[in-house]
C-alpha cells in the first residue's frame, strides 16, 4: 500500500467492468466450501469424528479473510486458533493440519510445473538455470517425491506433528485440557479447563447407563488421556470438578 494513493484506486475501480469483477468474487466464494471439506478431512476432534462444520468454515472465512491484510499468510495462524477456539481441538493439531494443507499445495504447483517442463515441447538444448530440460525435470520429480512423502507423514502422524508444533511455537491456551465424557457409545465434549483453574460439569445419566467413563486430554499428548471412569445410577444428574494443577 506504500505510495498508492486512494483516489487512483477509486479511479481503478470505477473504470473495470463489474461483471467479470462479480464472477471473480462468486468463484473465489465457492472455493471456501471446497477448502472447508477438505480441512475437516485433515483435523479430527479428539473422539475421531470429522472437524464440525461451523468451526471449519469460520476458520477458513476468517484465515482467508486476514490474508488479504496480513502479510506471509499469517491469516493461516488466526486460521488455527480459530479452529481451537470453535471446537475441541489443540492450536498445535490445527497448525499441523495447515502446515499438510500448504504442503499438498505445494505439492500441486510443482508437479505442475514439472508436467509443463515435459509438454512445453521444447528443444532438448534448451537449459533452465543453467541445467538441461531433462536435469530440471528430474529434479522437479525428486523434489515432489519428497514433498510428498513429508506430507503423508504429517498426515499420517498428526498428533506428532502437533506436539512438535507446540514445542517450537508456543500458544496462549494449548496447555488448556479439553474434558469429554463418554455415556455409553455416545461421547460429549463438556468444555476446557485452563491451567491452574477448576471447573465443574453437570451429566443427566441416562436410563440403561451404568458406568460413566470422564476423560481430560493433557496438552500435546492426546493418546496418554487422563480417564475416570465412575458408577453412577440411571436418572440421576453427576456433579463432576476437575481442577488443572
Amino acid at each position: 500500500m506504500r505510495g498508492l494513493h486512494p483516489a487512483d484506486v477509486v479511479r481503478t475501480v470505477r473504470a473495470a467492468p463489474p461483471l467479470p469483477i462479480l464472477l471473480a468474487v462468486i468463484v473465489a466464494t465457492l472455493t471456501f466450501p471446497l477448502r472447508a471439506m477438505r480441512w475437516r478431512l485433515l483435523l479430527r476432534e479428539p473422539d475421531g469424528a470429522a472437524l464440525r462444520p461451523s468451526a471449519a468454515w469460520h476458520g477458513i472465512t476468517i484465515g482467508y479473510a486476514a490474508n488479504n491484510l496480513l502479510p506471509f499468510r499469517a491469516g493461516e495462524v488466526l486460521r488455527a486458533y480459530a479452529a481451537s477456539r470453535l471446537a475441541p481441538v489443540r492450536m498445535s493439531s490445527a497448525l499441523a493440519s495447515v502446515a499438510v494443507e500448504r504442503v499438498f499445495d505445494a505439492l500441486t504447483v510443482v508437479t505442475s510445473f514439472g508436467l509443463a517442463l515435459l509438454a512445453s515441447g521444447m528443444p532438448a538444448g534448451v537449459r533452465v538455470g543453467g541445467m538441461a530440460l531433462p536435469d530440471v525435470a528430474r529434479r522437479v520429480g525428486i523434489l515432489t517425491a519428497v514433498v510428498l512423502a513429508g506430507a503423508a507423514i504429517i498426515l499420517t502422524r498428526t498428533e506428532a506433528a502437533g506436539r512438535l508444533i507446540s514445542r517450537i511455537i508456543p500458544w496462549p491456551g494449548v496447555s488448556s485440557k479439553l474434558v469429554f465424557a463418554t455415556i455409553g457409545s455416545k461421547t460429549i465434549e463438556l468444555g476446557t479447563v485452563q491451567p491452574g483453574d477448576t471447573a465443574s460439569f453437570a451429566v443427566t445419566i441416562p436410563e440403561g447407563v451404568t458406568k460413566l467413563e470422564l476423560r481430560a486430554y493433557p496438552p500435546g499428548a492426546a493418546l496418554q488421556q487422563i480417564t475416570y471412569v465412575l458408577e453412577v445410577k440411571p436418572g440421576k444428574k453427576l456433579f463432576w470438578s476437575f481442577e488443572d494443577s
